[in-house]
């Protein structure tokens, strides 16, 4: 196995096993089979879009009711679902843009809106780091932010981040999607960020980055 991609030769380490995880199922050996809980082929327990199960009174939030996976999910399914339970349901738990994070080397993170998939007319941009003034001054220069835009309406739809930072990065580039926000080339951002880098790749998509030098065909 090589630890890494410089040096190959002299970075290859031998393990005596690999640990590959292909999926997860539930914990719910509860008997909920004695209550009438529905659930589904898996085993994860079946739920609305208010995290309840078919027995009114009943709810089941995190990853028992096999939906993100993931435990700041669960948190926020959870802390929904309290205000649902003594208020009535009137929060929807599975209509949020939910990011996501790789902590390898380097990192990376995404995020895109849930209807992702039926853009079909999108138009891509992307920035690169070492274009960025702040990832110099960092000596963090590996890596980029790519964005897809709809085209007719300018609205962003996505963002893939790969290189330092993603992790953070990604929760901004997640509420500028949850905003809806068009046109946020109009939004002034602080010099030198690695945030800007998200505008940056938004105005490329569309033709507009000027802190980018391209060629001409």
């Amino acid at each position: 196995m090589l630890t890494s991609c410089a040096n190959a030769l002299d970075n290859a380490d031998k393990y005596e096993k690999v640990l590959i995880v292909t999926g997860r199922t539930p914990n719910n050996d509860l008997g909920l089979e004695n209550i009438g809980i529905k659930t589904a082929k898996k085993g994860f327990i079946e739920t609305n879009e208010f995290c309840q199960t078919n027995i009114e009174n009943i709810y089941a939030v995190g990853d028992v009711a096999g939906k993100n996976l993931l435990a700041y999910t669960a948190q926020n399914e959870g802390a929904l679902t309290a205000e649902n339970v003594v208020e009535g349901n009137f929060i929807a738990t599975d209509n949020f843009i939910v990011p996501q994070a790789v902590f390898a080397m380097p990192q990376s993170a995404s995020v895109k809106v849930l209807d992702f998939s039926k853009y079909k007319d999108a138009v891509f941009g992307k920035f690169p780091f070492t274009a960025s003034g702040r990832a110099f001054i960092e000596g963090e220069r590996t890596g980029f932010v790519k964005c897809a835009v709809d085209k007719t309406t300018k609205r962003p739809l996505a963002f893939w981040i790969v290189g330092a930072h993603s992790d953070e990065l990604i929760n901004t580039a997640s509420q500028i999607l949850k905003s809806g926000m068009e046109y946020i080339s109009r939004e002034t951002m602080f010099h030198p960020s690695l945030s800007e880098s998200l505008l940056n790749a938004y105005e490329d998509a569309l033709g507009k980055c000027t802190e980018l030098v391209k060629n001409k065909d």
